[in-house]
């Protein structure tokens, strides 16, 4: 039901119980409104109101499972829909939605089977492949992959289902149980250019660059009309720091398909981080071409702004992306401000109380809650082009946020005052990220950390425990006071009384950075745009060391590095 269509029946549906405040179909109506709201406490309250005057309807049962399997409870949802399958054997959409939670509970057989239940019997590849795609445009990754592996059973002569299997499994993050599927359709279809470049991306993903390399030129051989194909080429070459390579495989491809935002916006942060903003600025303005990254609907009673005078006018700053390219970019409310803007943000929950403590921030709205008036908006990244930042103009003053002295204070008195450096550690970033596989650090290689003398380390870890594969702490000597930090103003008070604050390439870096405090960023190879491809200083940060890999997957040695600069470091 459309969003509208949904509010309609909503009013509708409110009107009606105000007459008999059980009568089945208005809180059926409600349930899913306010489920669509993610309000699920309230949505399984009406749906457990209707179910008490109709107990054996299927379809209250069925939607009773769809909210708890939003709601995160798929052993709830199971039980649910299996019991709406029974009452009501018309209910197509139960099967799908079973396998859904089966595949959140990782009972991926029993999933397999409600999907081609769903489906009908017989089930043939094609039908599965088709419910793949389904779930591809769902985002759901994971049941995509467990479709997927059945048709293959079905059908191992199928190139087509291994290299879609490959690509779901790279999805999940997976790139290691992708490889087998992909050479297996490489086997099968030796001839087919798709099933080279696929192979390509798994060995991009798992850092393999010189093979990648190698696939990618393989499947264009193959086909040269792929502007794809010519895109990944030069992503390969730019992973590999070989910009002139880089460069002219761009070119050709944007000239093949000039109307590709993401091969444009993939060449803007290759430029960007040979430090050629001007080109590159621009180019990463294509991000928007992605209609979800604002909500623009919401936007359209403001002008958006590209560099007019702002003195006496209004700015409504909104973040995107994630938690760290917030904070990097939050800086421009302060260099908004001194040209006479009354400035405005809107941000992540988490960051709000952050953000109030910005020079020139009048105040701070939440993502989803009512926006003020402004003359105008920005999206926060687009700040750096329609200022007219170059590599020289950076606007580098820290910190431009702060910690609140009494929570820093508060902080403080949990030290002993032993003498020993107070040392932050994080070493793993948001698993659900794209490249956070190859950012983040398998906790037991930072062991030799221990054996420094004279540091006290303190764990800046927020991720969930079992959520990522470099948590738990494997045995590092950390203190842990995570649990307590409930937004990013909490984490900076902590890391204001810090003496260091050592990160991978997530939020933590970002914030040590903009509070002002030395913090050493254990980077990656293939390095995010913004840190550059060499040296180890960063223009956004003053007192930010970069510690790179000599080669892709190479975290030994840049923690030995690391050693090695905390031993000179106690020495002077």
């Amino acid at each position: 039901m459309a969003a509208d269509d949904l509010a309609v029946a909503e009013t509708l549906a409110r009107d009606a119980l105000a007459m008999d405040r059980n009568q089945v179909d208005a809180l059926n109506v409600l349930a899913i409104a306010t489920c669509r709201r993610r309000n699920y406490r309230d949505a399984l309250d009406f749906v457990q109101r209707a179910l008490k005057r109709a107990p054996d309807s299927g379809q209250l049962h069925m939607n009773r499972g769809n909210i708890l399997r939003e709601s995160g409870d798929a052993a709830g949802a199971v039980e649910s829909l299996r019991r709406a399958i029974v009452l009501d054997k018309t209910l197509e959409a139960a099967h799908f939605n079973l396998g859904l939670a089966l595949v959140d509970m990782g009972d991926d057989g029993a999933a397999a089977d409600a999907f081609e239940r769903f489906l009908g019997t017989p089930t043939d590849s094609e039908r599965l492949m088709e419910l793949a795609q389904r779930l591809r445009h769902l985002s759901r990754f994971d049941a995509m992959a467990v479709v997927l592996r059945r048709a293959a059973q079905r059908s191992e002569t199928d190139h087509r289902l291994q290299s879609d299997l490959a690509m779901a499994l790279l999805e999940l993050g997976r790139p290691d149980l992708a490889e087998e599927p992909i050479r297996r359709a490489v086997e099968l279809a030796p001839d087919v250019a798709l099933v080279h470049r696929n192979l390509a991306t798994v060995l991009l993903e798992q850092g393999r660059l010189s093979e990648a390399l190698a696939s990618a030129h393989h499947s264009l051989g193959l086909d040269p009309s792929r502007h794809e194909t010519l895109c990944l080429v030069a992503v390969v070459h730019a992973a590999l720091r070989a910009p002139d390579e880089a460069n002219a495989a761009f070119l050709r491809a944007r000239t093949m398909a000039p109307d590709d935002a993401l091969t444009a916006l993939r060449h803007g942060m290759m430029l960007l981080a040979t430090g050629d903003f001007t080109q590159g600025l621009p180019l990463l303005e294509r991000r928007l071409d992605d209609s979800r990254i604002l909500p623009w609907d919401r936007l359209d009673r403001m002008t958006r702004w590209r560099g007019e005078d702002l003195a006496g006018r209004s700015i409504l700053l909104h973040a995107e992306q994630g938690h760290g390219d917030a904070i990097q970019f939050v800086r421009y409310a302060s260099v908004l401000n001194r040209r006479g803007a009354q400035v405005h943000v809107v941000c992540h929950p988490g960051l709000a109380r952050l953000f109030a403590s910005v020079e020139g921030v009048a105040s701070v709205s939440k993502l989803g809650a009512p926006l003020p008036d402004c003359d105008y908006f920005a999206p926060m990244m687009s700040l750096a082009l329609a200022v007219g930042t170059t590599l020289a103009t950076v606007p580098a003053q820290v910190p431009y946020v702060g910690a609140a002295q009494d929570a820093t204070g508060a902080w403080a008195t949990r030290f002993e005052d032993d003498g020993r450096r107070r040392v932050g550690l994080c070493w793993a970033g948001n698993p659900e990220y794209g490249t956070d596989r190859r950012r983040s650090i398998p906790a037991p290689l930072l062991r030799p950390l221990i054996d420094v003398e004279g540091l006290h380390l303190i764990s800046l870890q927020k991720t969930p425990a079992g959520s990522s594969p470099t948590y738990p702490n494997a045995g590092l000597a950390l203190t842990d006071w995570t649990h307590e930090l409930e937004d990013f103003a909490d984490t900076a008070a902590l890391i204001s009384t810090l003496d260091l604050v050592i990160s991978v390439d997530t939020s933590v870096a970002h914030l040590a950075g903009a509070l002002g405090r030395p913090v050493w960023l254990l980077n990656r190879f293939d390095t995010d745009w913004r840190w550059g491809w060499q040296g180890d200083h960063s223009p956004w940060y003053p007192t930010m060391r970069i510690f790179r890999q000599p080669v892709s997957g190479d975290w030994t040695s840049v923690i030995a590095d690391v050693v090695e600069a905390l031993a000179a470091n106690s020495r002077t």
